[in-house]
């Protein structure tokens, strides 16, 4: 969908005493937002946005331009004095009012556009790598199983692999194909002729680089896995790191020139639309909003239902207040479940998980203390 080769006339203040010429504002806006939103990016690879990016300045241009004449009609309307200015420049303010409309339209879809082209995920498909990074707990794990199954709907090749498999002394490229039941070297060149025939990308997600075993693991592999990947030019790269470990786990800079998304499990989420986790455990959402902020934390809201679950609560109400009360609260519930006979089999009364995340709790302040 091509811009409209129509130049947008110049309006000035004269405008308003030309009613015929003012006339025509509303259907050069409406044909300037229709355009705006239509602008697409085109399915070639690699990525070429420079097209994209020159149309969005030269609908920049033209909003600005448009945004001006607007202000222009109307001031010199209010300014007209004579009967026949007057008369003119009430013709001309339902076509400014209608202009406006169209004007708003045109800035909703330039502003929604421009900030994808500046996103990072704009940038990952340009260059073929995605980094998600977030705290414990956001649900990075459930956002590339997520993506990985929506891939696979549309035709994508998709490599899942988890960080906690990583087991041997590397190149990373050997330890996927391990982990894939060694499909032998030439498996990385089908794939990306797979993806090439279908005329799709194939994707490779390594998820939780932070729970590989071997600490300096991705410290020694990480630069040279990254290469051999974006030699692939059909297939794209996306991993996941707890944000709490990127110093340690990646070589320092690693992120600098990559996209990277940071996800904030349900922070972003409307709180009435919780209700609907709240839902999938049979539990009724609260009756005051906002939620404590823990709960924006999805395995910590996780945690919190399935402790209201086994505590018979109706609803989240029944939650103490209070992040004190609420870690007692989860620790109680973990400590039960793993008092049962199926799981430990230890005295319930015994508040094993607490004394245990106590000793840990110790253990990483005299660390603390000592660095």
């Amino acid at each position: 969908d091509e811009l409209s080769d129509r130049s947008i006339p110049g309006y000035h203040l004269d405008a308003v005493m030309d009613g015929e010429r003012a006339a025509t504002l509303p259907s050069d806006l409406r044909s300037l937002a229709i355009n705006a939103g239509r602008i697409r990016l085109d399915g070639t690879d690699p990525l070429d946005l420079d097209p994209v990016q020159e149309r969005v300045q030269v609908l920049v241009r033209e909003v600005e331009h448009l945004w001006t004449c607007c202000f222009e009609l109307e001031e010199a309307g209010h300014e007209a004095g004579d009967e026949t200015a007057e008369r003119n420049s009430t013709r001309s303010a339902e076509s400014i009012r209608s202009g406006r409309w169209w004007l708003r339209r045109a800035l909703s879809a330039l502003s929604s556009l421009r900030e994808l082209l500046q996103s990072p995920l704009v940038d990952a498909a340009t260059s073929g790598v995605l980094a998600v990074t977030g705290p414990a707990g956001s649900g990075k794990s459930h956002v590339l199983a997520h993506a990985a199954s929506a891939g696979l709907k549309r035709g994508h090749p998709v490599v899942l692999v988890l960080g906690e498999h990583f087991h041997g002394a590397g190149p990373a490229c050997m330890e996927v194909l391990r982990l894939l039941g060694n499909p032998g070297p030439t498996f990385w060149e089908h794939l990306n002729d797979l993806a090439s025939g279908q005329g799709r990308k194939a994707v490779v997600m390594v998820d939780a680089l932070n729970e590989t075993d071997d600490g300096s693991f991705w410290l020694r592999h990480f630069r040279v896995f990254l290469r051999f990947m974006k030699d692939c030019p059909n297939t794209s790269l996306v991993f996941s790191v707890r944000s709490e470990y990127l110093d340690d786990v990646l070589p320092k800079g690693a992120l600098n020139a990559l996209p990277t998304v940071e996800h904030h499990g349900f922070e972003d989420v409307p709180p009435h639309q919780l209700n609907r986790v709240f839902g999938a455990y049979g539990l009724d959402g609260p009756r005051a909003l906002p939620v404590q902020r823990e709960l924006l934390n999805p395995l910590m809201l996780h945690l919190v239902c399935r402790g209201l679950q086994d505590g018979g609560a109706v609803g989240l109400d029944d939650l103490p207040e209070g992040s004190l009360a609420l870690w007692r609260f989860i620790i109680e519930d973990v400590n039960d479940r793993l008092a049962s006979p199926q799981r430990l089999d230890f005295d319930g009364d015994a508040n094993v998980v607490g004394d245990a995340l106590r000793v840990i709790g110790a253990e990483l302040w005299n660390a603390q203390e000592v660095a």
